[in-house]
């Protein structure tokens, strides 16, 4: 009997209070643990600087105690809220970031540094450090994709199961372990790399537009913040309608893509120099590396949520091979 794909789902799994509990909890652990153990790895050696690679202690340094630290914090939110949520523990270190990123300077640090050029920012210190914070949201990735299979191995076995009438999200981390091996759950890789490029260029196009009108403002955390999760959520939602995937992985990847392509453009473009001294010459110069990552990763996440809620994702039908709009 074929099912229509406009049919919804009947009786669609629901969190209850405890396991909603457990959500919370992971969210609040991983905001508690970087903004206790984590500021102290990552806070700027200027009491006055901002959350950055390249103001505190050894960059290098700094990405592998941190990615050691979602590591942890990865493992303990998917044991907590894994086998209900879909990279909780993504999520969770994702959160943790952007918290501990408020407790420093805004991105004006930078602008007001650009002043001297003695003490101006490098070119590709901004892109470097972006590819450092998506390490450490990799780490997190992979170490919530082994719990997950080692704590929930029921859960991961369902969420993969392609027979399913209901296209439910699978871990990114799944796919990120599955590529390349023709896995009937996984995301076809054309797919897959279309979402991650629409993510990208619909996610610049969205902050451009929701960045008009605030070259004359003072840079705030939570002005930067919310232009990164409305532009990410706003790419994620396009990208949704014209490449759905299975898994927040090519999502996050695009949120990568933007940071890098933003900054490249900064440094091909140059700005026309009629800002005055302070002010950012664009738009993008707005938000710190670090921001933009996590940000965007908690908000790619989210947006994977939505699109695959069992309330919203209408029933497959089997003679619709997946991933086909």
């Amino acid at each position: 009997m074929n099912v229509s794909t406009s049919t919804p789902i009947a009786d669609p799994p629901q969190l209850g209070f405890f396991e909603r509990l457990g959500v919370w909890a992971s969210w609040g652990m991983g905001g508690w643990i970087f903004l206790t153990a984590g500021w102290l790895i990552m806070r700027p050696n200027d009491p006055l600087g901002p959350v950055s690679l390249f103001s505190g202690q050894s960059g290098l340094v700094v990405v592998v105690l941190v990615a050691a630290l979602s590591g942890v914090t990865a493992a303990l939110a998917t044991v907590i809220a894994g086998r209900k949520l879909v990279d909780a523990g993504t999520f969770s270190v994702a959160l943790g970031l952007a918290l501990v990123s408020l407790r420093g300077e805004t991105a004006g640090y930078f602008v007001l540094q650009s002043i001297d050029p003695a003490h101006a920012p490098k070119f590709w210190q901004l892109p470097l450090e972006s590819l450092g914070w998506l390490l450490v949201i990799g780490v997190a990735i992979g170490v919530s994709d082994v719990v997950m299979r080692w704590c929930h191995p029921k859960a991961v076995r369902e969420l993969a199961d392609p027979s399913t009438d209901r296209v439910l999200a699978v871990p990114a981390g799944f796919e990120l372990r599955t590529f390349g091996s023709g896995a009937a759950a996984r995301t076809p890789l054309r797919i897959a790399l279309t979402h991650t490029v629409v993510v990208a260029v619909a996610g610049l196009i969205a902050f451009t537009v929701l960045s008009a009108g605030l070259a004359t403002r003072a840079i705030e955390h939570g002005q930067a913040c919310f232009v990164v999760a409305a532009s990410v959520c706003v790419a994620c939602y396009v990208a949704y309608r014209i490449a759905p995937v299975r898994s927040a992985l090519w999502s996050i990847l695009g949120v990568g893509l933007l940071t890098i392509g933003a900054y490249l453009w900064v440094t091909l473009t140059g700005g026309d120099g009629s800002n005055p001294p302070g002010v950012p010459a664009s738009p993008f110069l707005r938000v710190l590396p670090l921001q933009y990552i996590s940000v965007g990763t908690a908000a790619a996440v989210a947006m994977t949520w939505y699109a695959h809620d069992p309330y919203r994702t209408p029933a497959r039908s089997p003679q619709t091979p997946h991933g086909a709009s």
